[in-house]
């Protein structure tokens, strides 16, 4: 979740004196969860990251990866995307601390019950939302300020970071569609496709649209029938139909 290029964000902030569509999304919650999650990893005597099986780890672990707040109805504006973008990156931050501990357990031949196989889903599964979210943000951010800029930096900078949003739904499609995905995992990423679907359909050229939505026929192909409903859901919203 890089940030786009800061001429942007320049023109963001000129024109953040206007009124926004809605109240901004509120970032300190998850800000607050983070320093909370950094806490409780330093105190750690064993080096452990907090578990969603214990009350305190889930608590803090669900206020940094904050699914909800990403599933409300209003859409995302150009007035959201630095919120937005700090909340994506603390849960991020925190999602490569669990892929490394990961990492490490299964070096050191660790039994599943010491790695991290549930918060990292749990994780993945908000990174799907916060692509989605930021996608939107920035979209409508590029729409209302790039036509203004003639630098091709700019420009350029925007496809990057779109490719970038885009590999947060394309590693996971690639998987499933390779069938390395089953169960809870495919279950709660279908759910997380399905769910952020509205947030994707528009936003992208055609290209790029036409290439998503081909991945995520060629997952939904692979998936069990509940899970495979939500993907052509995903499918079939992010291609217009």
């Amino acid at each position: 979740m890089r940030r786009l290029l800061p001429t942007l964000f320049v023109a963001a902030a000129l024109g953040c004196g206007a009124p926004a569509s809605a109240a901004p999304i509120d970032d300190r919650p998850a800000g607050e969860a983070y320093a909370a999650f950094d806490r409780m990893a330093r105190e750690s005597a064993d080096d452990a990251l907090p578990r969603l099986s214990t009350d305190r780890g889930r608590a803090v672990l669900l206020g940094v990866w904050n699914g909800v707040a990403l599933e409300t109805g209003r859409p995302f504006d150009a007035f959201d995307t630095e919120r937005l973008r700090r909340i994506c990156s603390y849960g991020q931050m925190v999602l490569v601390r669990y892929f490394d501990a990961d990492e490490t357990a299964a070096a050191a031949s660790r039994p599943p019950d010491q790695r991290y196989w549930l918060e990292i889903l749990e994780g993945v599964d908000f990174a799907i939302r916060c692509a989605a979210g930021l996608l939107q943000a920035h979209t409508a951010l590029a729409a209302r300020y790039l036509p203004g800029i003639a630098y091709d930096e700019a420009r350029q900078s925007w496809g990057h970071l779109r490719a970038q949003l885009l590999d947060q739904f394309n590693m996971p499609l690639r998987a499933i569609g390779a069938g390395a995905l089953a169960g809870e995992a495919l279950d709660r990423m279908a759910v997380a496709f399905r769910e952020s679907a509205g947030r994707v359909a528009g936003m992208l050229p055609q290209a790029e649209r036409d290439a998503l939505v081909a991945l995520a026929r060629q997952a939904a192909a692979r998936a069990e029938p509940l899970a495979r409903a939500d993907l052509e859901f995903f499918a079939d919203t992010v291609a217009g139909r």
